[in-house]
């Protein structure tokens, strides 16, 4: 169907204590978001597996910050350096980087950061990893990941009874649910914010809004805002499904302990967004990753 278009690294069990690795372990492959497997269906990146981390498809992000922000990608000691056009901007105040695999080309990794000074030690990280269509919507074709170079460590049962709003920017890979056409997916960035409650029944609700897609042959599709995304609070993180069928997502909090946190990260699965087009009504499936800041 034609559609109008309308250098220091943590890792971490995702409720679990935190352990510091060198830059060195870091660039070697520490584990990321998207664990093993990938995809959009089921049994591709389960709650179980989602640690945070700058790895996705043995693909890893160095985060570092000179004159401005940098981000290189590579894949054990080899250097991704080519950049497709067009590529999947990044949200206001953010940097994204987007490389494609050395030579075929056939892969590739997309990271954005806001690290905004090289004393910086309060900044997130989201992305993913994909190989090109059509092998995108295998099971080993999609990993995201997303990363917080501060882990929350505080007491967020403890705090006060609060609401705090963090904004910032979502990626990843859309599939259009009743496209026939022979290319019905494609990349996505949105904007991305997230409601925190504390205190006591802690609960989150994020929203993802503003939707685009990345204009290079996927299917067009009309993007309507995904909202009530509400889950309570586990420890310093929340996992769990979506509002639609066979949809789950999560994240952790971070940033210095002993007050609310600075920052937020996750990952998504299947979430759906319904056309807010009248003239051509359908949906489209979302998987990827987000981070935002207070």
């Amino acid at each position: 169907k034609s559609r109008n278009d309308i250098k220091m690294t943590k890792t971490f069990g995702l409720f679990g204590a935190v352990t510091v690795l060198t830059a060195a372990m870091a660039l070697s492959g520490c584990g990321g978001g998207g664990g093993s497997g990938g995809g959009f269906g089921p049994g591709g990146q389960g709650i179980s597996v989602k640690q945070p981390g700058l790895t996705a498809g043995g693909v890893t992000a160095d985060i570092s910050y000179g004159t401005q922000p940098v981000i290189r990608i590579s894949k054990g000691s080899t250097p991704w350096t080519v950049t497709p056009d067009p590529v999947l901007a990044a949200p206001s105040g953010w940097t994204g980087a987007t490389k494609l695999s050395p030579g075929s080309f056939t892969h590739r990794f997309h990271a954005v950061t806001n690290i905004d000074s090289a004393a910086d030690q309060d900044y997130l990280a989201y992305g993913y990893w994909s190989k090109h269509r059509p092998d995108t919507m295998a099971a080993s074709g999609f990993q995201s990941f997303f990363y917080g170079s501060m882990p929350y460590e505080g007491n967020i049962a403890a705090l006060p009874t609060t609401q705090v709003t963090y904004t910032g920017g979502a990626a990843g890979v859309y599939k259009v649910l009743d496209d026939e056409s022979g290319a019905p997916y494609g990349h996505f960035r949105a904007d991305f914010s997230l409601t925190a409650s504390f205190g006591p029944g802690a609960r989150v609700n994020g929203s993802i809004t503003n939707i685009s897609r990345l204009d290079d042959g996927g299917a067009q599709f009309n993007f309507g805002d995904i909202n009530n995304l509400i889950l309570h609070l586990s420890g310093n993180g929340f996992a769990g499904s979506g509002p639609t069928g066979g949809s789950r997502w999560g994240g952790r909090f971070f940033g210095p302990s002993g007050a609310a946190p600075t920052g937020v990260a996750g990952w998504f699965e299947n979430l759906t967004s319904s056309s807010a087009s009248q003239n051509f009504p359908g949906q489209a499936s979302l998987s990827g990753s987000f981070g935002a800041k207070r």
